[in-house]
């Protein structure tokens, strides 16, 4: 009788550290699943940068490719007009 009072114990002690283990490995991989997430938006948040870094550039570019554009016709049209 009190062997088998001994193994009940043993039993449920063990039944308690296996749900304590399986807490733990729950609350671990939500803890590593956010920060997945959390590391997918950085990365996201960082190539919306670049992208924008890069429209911003491209805008540029094509605004000095027009006031290029304005000033050779300003000039060709300065041109004509001198030599009417």
């Amino acid at each position: 009788m009190i062997l088998d009072t001994i193994t009940k114990i043993i039993t449920i002690v063990g039944f308690c550290l296996a749900f304590f283990q399986l807490r733990n490995v729950i609350k671990n991989t939500k803890v590593n699943v956010l920060k997945t997430k959390f590391d997918i938006f950085g990365k996201i948040s960082e190539k919306e940068k670049i992208f924008v870094d890069c429209y911003e550039q491209s805008m540029l570019s094509s605004e000095e490719s027009k006031t290029q554009e304005y000033y050779s016709l300003y000039k060709k049209s300065k041109e004509q007009y001198l030599s009417e």
